[in-house]
């Protein structure tokens, strides 16, 4: 193909890419119900550490190159907690938050949002550690709680959104956002 023949392709390539971001600029995009309200749980947590270490064999040891020999091995991994969201005694989502990371050693990450229809509700979140079946046993680092529990009435208009957050200064469950009391 010849430099003219390129350019005219490259040309055309970009006049229907221009085109296409301008057909599709004009779509309407529905924004969020206005009639609706949403509660929304976001936060970071350490969570908590669990650390196992044991002697190595001489066996293990002879395997490995002479500067990466430890006497000591240790695993390590960050609880699972189970999240629960309850709307007037109602279980409204429940679901387990592991760590990030491909080692599962980063910090836990919970981002959820319900929508629902705005009213006055009885808001409990749990937020509690789970001992998985096998897990390590050993010593347990990290001052993150056990357990989370937030109960609070909320009182949600339309367009409402109650914000589900942790505060690691007062080491609890806080809701804020435009809830009404």
């Amino acid at each position: 193909m010849s430099a003219a023949a390129r350019r005219l392709v490259s040309l055309f390539a970009a006049a229907a890419a221009t085109f296409g971001v301008a057909a599709l600029s004009r779509v309407p995009y529905p924004p969020a119900r206005p009639e609706h309200a949403a509660i929304r749980l976001a936060w970071r947590a350490p969570g908590q550490r669990m650390e196992q270490c044991r002697r190595a064999t001489e066996e293990e040891l002879e395997r490995l190159p002479v500067h990466m020999r430890r006497e000591e091995i240790c695993e390590q991994h960050i609880f699972p907690y189970r999240l629960e969201l309850l709307l007037d005694d109602s279980l409204v989502l429940a679901r387990t938050i592991r760590a990030a990371g491909a080692h599962r050693d980063r910090p836990l990450y919970v981002y959820e949002e319900i929508e629902l229809d705005p009213g006055r509700y009885k808001v409990t979140v749990r937020f509690s550690r789970e001992m998985p079946e096998g897990a390590l046993r050993g010593r347990i680092e990290g001052d993150f709680p056990e357990e989370l529990r937030l109960e609070q009435e909320a009182d949600l208009g339309p367009r409402a959104v109650a914000l589900v957050t942790y505060d690691p200064e007062t080491r609890r469950l806080v809701i804020g956002g435009n809830i009404g009391q």
